[in-house]
């Protein structure tokens, strides 16, 4: 059916072809192959683009030895004041970028990982902590909420560890 409607569209045109075969166009699109489609254009570069000539002084200029401790902006600046400009420091930072030539350049510490302290005891009386929070995976909370026919609210907490806490809510 889609070689039919390829050979009426040559003569009629896709839309009137699909129309009278009741085709969907979607469809007739969709199963053309990958060469006929559109090819889609390349990116053109800029006329204002920097020149492979250029962007090697560029490099040049930023891996001397005078400028081998500063910034692009700093170069940049420096090369301002003396009258000289060669491009933007932004563009300087992408030249670098493109021969990866841009890391950081502070010394980053890799914190160790440290176990986790656990505590034991083999005998009684061998530990004493106040860290709240090491005892939570051992705390069983049950919560009930009742309320009776017109009377307080009452709210039971009860801890494995500990007896049963009566709030009333009035």
């Amino acid at each position: 059916m889609i070689a039919t409607t390829e050979q009426l569209a040559k003569s009629v045109g896709v839309r009137k072809a699909c129309q009278a075969l009741e085709v969907p166009r979607s469809g007739l699109y969709r199963m053309r192959p990958a060469a006929a489609r559109c090819p889609k254009p390349k990116p053109l570069a800029s006329p204002r683009a920097l020149q492979p000539t250029e962007k090697a002084e560029v490099r040049q200029v930023l891996n001397s030895d005078r400028f081998a401790d500063q910034t692009p902006r700093e170069v940049y600046a420096t090369l301002i004041d003396e009258g000289k400009y060669l491009c933007s420091w932004r563009t300087m930072y992408r030249i670098l970028d493109e021969n990866q030539e841009v890391r950081e350049r502070r010394n980053q510490l890799r914190h160790p990982t440290y176990a986790k302290p656990e505590l034991l005891a083999t005998q009684a009386n061998q530990l004493w902590s106040w860290d709240t929070p090491a005892l939570a995976p051992q705390v069983q909370v049950l919560q009930n909420f009742s309320v009776p026919p017109n009377g307080p609210i009452t709210i039971s907490t009860i801890f494995w560890m500990s007896s049963a806490v009566t709030l009333l809510v009035g």
